[in-house]
């Protein structure tokens, strides 16, 4: 993910405080690892992967404490990052890298919108992006 690719990470939402746990800190020194080797590989799928699974895991730390905002920023920035991948890049692989990934992230951001429901717009757009992405996958197989 290029700096072209993605949005940069909301640090004041994700900032480290004294109320870290060691788990906490762990996944957050991931993502940024992970950051790091994807600003020189974006295509690299392993990395993506564990991008986003790094940001679901702080999602579940943070909706266990009763952090939900926290959790759903944690669901959306890898979402929001593999939409922006699939409609604004123009390389057919990264496009379907991109497709590939949201089939991972938005199954996770409708599970959670079914305890912590958003806002109707916002519920229509994920059902929108969920319509797509099942038309897209029977394209592709």
């Amino acid at each position: 993910m290029t700096a072209s690719h993605q949005p940069a990470m909301d640090n004041a939402y994700l900032s480290i405080s004294q109320h870290s746990s060691s788990e906490e800190r762990h996944y957050r020194d991931s993502i940024f690892s992970l950051e790091e080797r994807l600003m020189a590989n974006p295509t690299c799928i392993e990395s993506i992967k564990a991008w986003i699974s790094g940001y679901h895991q702080l999602a579940t730390i943070y909706q266990l404490r009763g952090q939900y905002l926290l959790a759903q920023k944690c669901l959306l920035i890898p979402h929001q990052s593999m939409l922006y991948m699939a409609h604004n890049c123009h390389d057919e692989e990264v496009e379907l890298i991109a497709i590939r990934a949201i089939n991972i992230t938005l199954p996770k951001l409708i599970e959670f919108t079914k305890v912590h429901p958003p806002c109707k717009n916002c519920m229509n757009e994920l059902r929108e992006q969920m319509s797509a992405i099942e038309q897209q996958n029977r394209q592709f197989h």
